[in-house]
């Protein structure tokens, strides 16, 4: 949940609500906030999403980046950046999901409208089992369609386009309806 203070404060007070949740002292954290889509039913919390890095390694990258290009205009994050291309989907608009095939990981992004709605990263035994990565997108749409209010997903992304992708996609049509 969002805390109740003005927009320009909310960076530092999210910071506050991390402290039981990361090893890392809060006040070494590079902390951003992106809002949430809102939820149909109007007497909830706002919600937001919080992303924590250690400034220190934050920092490093930016140095990095900044003596190949001598200019860096932003640092996001890799769901972001995927919600940013998956906008670039026609028919994103109504909605869109994307499973990002990892080494070790598999992820579960959904968006609509330039929006994400859904992340959600799954690693060890599940990211190299088919039946339950169809079991996770399945678990993820109806989360989605529940929470938010929202239409059923009409379609289904599998990135990168690779031989994993190509043997996964059947299975997760059947497992989805969704081709």
């Amino acid at each position: 949940d969002a805390a109740s203070v003005p927009e320009t404060e909310l960076r530092e007070a999210m910071r506050g609500q991390l402290k039981d949740l990361v090893s890392v002292p809060p006040e070494r954290l590079a902390i951003d906030v992106f809002n949430s889509p809102p939820r149909p039913n109007a007497n909830t919390a706002r919600q937001v999403y919080v992303v924590a890095a250690e400034q220190v390694l934050v920092d490093q990258q930016a140095a990095v980046v900044t003596e190949a290009t001598r200019r860096l205009d932003a640092i996001d994050i890799p769901e972001l950046a995927l919600r940013n291309i998956m906008s670039l989907v026609p028919g994103e608009g109504s909605g869109c999901a994307l499973l990002m095939l990892g080494h070790g990981f598999v992820q579960i992004l959904i968006s609509r409208q330039g929006s994400l709605y859904v992340m959600r990263r799954l690693d060890g035994t599940v990211a190299h089992d088919p039946e339950q990565i169809g079991l996770e997108v399945q678990r993820s749409l109806q989360y989605y369609e529940t929470h938010f209010d929202c239409a059923p997903i009409a379609q289904l992304l599998i990135a990168p386009a690779n031989a994993q992708a190509t043997a996964l996609a059947p299975q997760l049509s059947a497992a989805t309806g969704l081709g």
